[in-house]
C-alpha cells in the first residue's frame, strides 16, 4: 500500500468522523469539506465511478480522501 495512500485513508476517517463535514445530497451527491474547514467539494458517485471536485482528484483522477471519506461515511450507514 501506497504512502499516500494511507495517509487519504486516515484523512479520510478524520474527515468523516467531523460532525458536519459531509453532507448527503441523495444517494450518489456529497458535499465534503475539506480538513481545513475553508472547502466544499462535490463527491458524485456514477456507474462509471467516483468523482471529486478538488485539486487533487481533478490533477490525478485517481481517489482523494474526500472520496475515501464518503466511502468511509455510507460504509457506516450502510448507503450504497
Amino acid at each position: 500500500m501506497s504512502r499516500q495512500l494511507i495517509n487519504h485513508e486516515e484523512l479520510s476517517k478524520i474527515i468523516s468522523q467531523t460532525g458536519g463535514a459531509i453532507l448527503m445530497i441523495n444517494e450518489s451527491y456529497y458535499m465534503v469539506r475539506s480538513k481545513s474547514g475553508f472547502n466544499i467539494y462535490n463527491v458524485t458517485v456514477t456507474k462509471s465511478g467516483w468523482f471529486c471536485s478538488c485539486p487533487d482528484y481533478v490533477r490525478h483522477n485517481t481517489k482523494c480522501k474526500h472520496v475515501y471519506a464518503v466511502e468511509f461515511y455510507r460504509s457506516q450507514r450502510a448507503i450504497f
